[in-house]
């Protein structure tokens, strides 16, 4: 009857829509590193990303049939890498925060995860990418209940102005926008920090 939920990076927008749309039951959002609606007025949506990702989203607007054949080329790159070697292949996009967190436990883990989502089909991937052009049906002031909102300063997958105009924009957020992060050291240290704000929601 009564939750709260989180999503990081392409995550980021579901979690708002239920803090949006199902207000009677979502209690708290968390918001990590999500971006911003496309065409968001005051925001140059593609300014800022590292290579990798400014090449997935042109291929996005581009249409299904592009983007479809870009990411099952990088997911081939991505299946055929041991955890060691992920952190190469993402280099375009990783900071070097995000660098230094990718390796160990962190890189087995986001290695795994890579081969579980990816290994049949890129379907998951591609229908992310392809809502990010589209209209979310909801604004971010209509979402209703605490948001925590965290955006890393360093990160190439998301630019940190996505995070700073929701922040801008959602009503009594909790921002907090970190010159020590970027992307992924959102997901390999902040989830506790995300999970104790949202347990005393309750």
């Amino acid at each position: 009857d009564r939750f709260a939920t989180w999503g990081i990076s392409g995550g980021g927008p579901h979690a708002l829509a239920c803090g949006a749309l199902l207000a009677g039951r979502c209690i708290a959002v968390g918001s990590l590193a999500s971006p911003a609606p496309w065409g968001a007025e005051g925001l140059d949506w593609l300014s800022g990303p590292g290579d990798g990702n400014l090449a997935e989203w042109e291929a996005a607007l581009a249409g299904p049939d592009v983007l479809e054949s870009l990411l099952r080329a990088e997911a081939a790159e991505m299946l055929a890498t041991t955890p060691e070697q992920l952190r190469a292949v993402l280099l375009s996009v990783l900071s070097q925060v995000d660098q230094e967190a990718l390796t160990g436990e962190f890189a087995a883990y986001l290695h795994a995860t890579t081969e579980r989502g990816l290994s049949e089909r890129v379907d998951g991937w591609r229908d992310d990418d392809l809502a990010f052009m589209q209209p979310w049906g909801f604004e971010p002031a209509d979402v209703a209940v605490p948001v925590l909102l965290l955006q890393g300063v360093h990160d190439l997958m998301v630019p940190p102005d996505h995070g700073r105009w929701l922040a801008q924009r959602i009503v009594g957020v909790d921002a907090r926008v970190s010159d020590s992060d970027g992307h992924l050291t959102l997901v390999s240290e902040r989830v506790p920090e995300v999970h104790a704000w949202l347990v005393e929601r309750f």
